[in-house]
């Protein structure tokens, strides 16, 4: 009986679909040939939540870009994140005349763009610099929960509004340098440089990291109103990303120690939920009205969909297409955006990550990028459920986990109960028995 039923339901979804949709819109490169009836179904039950987010690695980055900085979002709470950095050697075996005396030397590190606010008077923040106590290695995978232990001396203590558009002209340069941080550091750093031994610690790489172990950048803000601050991002592909020496021995010189993706490098990022999202945290009740999705280790949600072995019923189903719809809430989104792609990935147990398979598709299949015009982000997972309806029925199935990883962005979604919005799985279908 309750097979019948079902059938006759989605019968005539099927016939109402079939007859108001051309056949390339539902997926037809893995559709049989042989004639049968796609059906189409879009009112699963979904079970939303929000979760704290893994901690993520932030070394070895592939776009080789850092973050550093802090933001209180009115919304979302404090953010802040130190950055830690080597910089290397200009060239092997450097040596230094006798006498040589330091003149000024710099931090330069430039900008690869920001989130948050970066105005004159919300976007101002103060930085100190601190040499590192602990060699940071470029072989080792740092994530986003890792502190660094760093001197209590500092090299410098700034404070700065973040111009991410004016280049910074030198005096003696005729080539002005891209937009960037810049910080002058204690002349002691110079001297200890110039004083060190040529023939151990100025030879290599290795051996310079051992005893100039690098440098932290850390945020000294003294409490952010909700809506300051910004998350810098720092350009290490760039080659005005450096440590700069400026000296004098027999006449003026200078010396750029780079710092790069051979550079090891890596974040710390630490975040201050308010009470309105830790209150509901693994609330589905909470989910039918709104969740979360935070970048830089921050929040995920989780989508559940307690019914989908209800299809089972209906015999051998093909998934054609699977497409979980994720719109935004309403809300201004000029100063905090959303991330430019979400992924997507099965939850475990205890709310880890598990791979699946759709992300890695061809070109085109998974889609997860924000669409400005509707407002709202559309992922395929049909490999995915599919997956899940070849799986022994009695399978424990956590749901699926959606994320921001790659910047410092975040996104409030509608529930799964939005009274015109909601999220929902859209699937498109075929009973091939």
């Amino acid at each position: 009986m309750v097979r019948t039923l079902l059938a006759l339901l989605f019968g005539a979804v099927a016939t109402t679909y079939t007859s108001c949709k051309e056949p390339e819109l539902v997926g037809i490169e893995v559709l049989p040939d042989d004639g049968y009836g796609v059906a189409w179904v879009d009112t699963f039950t979904l079970e939303l939540s929000t979760i704290t987010d893994d901690s993520i690695y932030t070394s070895n980055t592939s776009s080789s870009v850092y973050l550093l900085g802090e933001m209180n979002d009115p919304q979302f709470g404090g953010t802040r994140t130190e950055f830690y950095t080597q910089f290397r050697l200009p060239t092997a075996n450097l040596t230094f005349l006798n006498g040589s005396v330091v003149d000024s030397i710099v931090l330069n590190l430039v900008y690869a763009g920001a989130y948050g606010d970066v105005s004159k008077w919300a976007g101002t923040q103060r930085f100190g610099v601190y040499p590192l106590e602990e060699v940071i290695y470029d072989t080792t995978t740092y994530y986003s929960n890792h502190a660094r232990a760093y001197s209590t001396a500092p090299l410098a203590q700034v404070q700065v509004r973040p111009n991410l558009v004016s280049d910074v002209r030198l005096a003696a340069d005729t080539i002005p340098l891209p937009a960037s941080l810049r910080i002058r550091l204690d002349d002691a750093l110079g001297q200890q440089i110039i004083g060190a031994d040529p023939l151990v610690t100025l030879a290599t790489d290795t051996s310079f990291a051992k005893v100039f172990k690098g440098l932290a950048i850390v945020p000294e803000n003294s409490g952010l109103a909700p809506g300051q601050g910004a998350i810098l991002y720092l350009n290490l592909a760039s080659g005005y990303t450096r440590v700069e020496l400026y000296y004098t021995d027999t006449s003026a010189k200078k010396l750029m120690f780079p710092i790069n993706a051979l550079s090891a490098a890596h974040s710390h990022i630490t975040h201050q939920h308010p009470l309105a999202i830790t209150s509901i945290l693994g609330s589905t009740e909470a989910g039918r009205q709104e969740t979360y999705v935070q970048a830089m280790a921050g929040l995920k949600m989780r989508v559940q969909i307690p019914h989908l072995n209800d299809l089972r019923q209906l015999g051998t189903v093909a998934i054609n297409r699977a497409e979980l719809v994720l719109p935004l809430a309403d809300g201004d989104l000029s100063k905090y955006g959303p991330p430019l792609a979400l992924s997507a990935t099965e939850s475990d147990s205890l709310g880890r990550s598990l791979f699946i398979v759709d992300p890695f598709e061809v070109e085109g299949h998974f889609g997860g990028e924000y669409r400005s015009g509707t407002r709202d982000y559309v992922m395929n997972v049909a490999r995915h459920i599919q997956d899940l309806l070849n799986r022994p029925a009695t399978d424990p199935y956590h749901g699926l986990l959606i994320r921001s990883t790659v910047d410092a962005r975040r996104v409030i979604f509608n529930g799964s109960e939005h009274a015109d919005r909601p999220v929902k799985l859209r699937l498109t279908y075929t009973i091939i028995d």
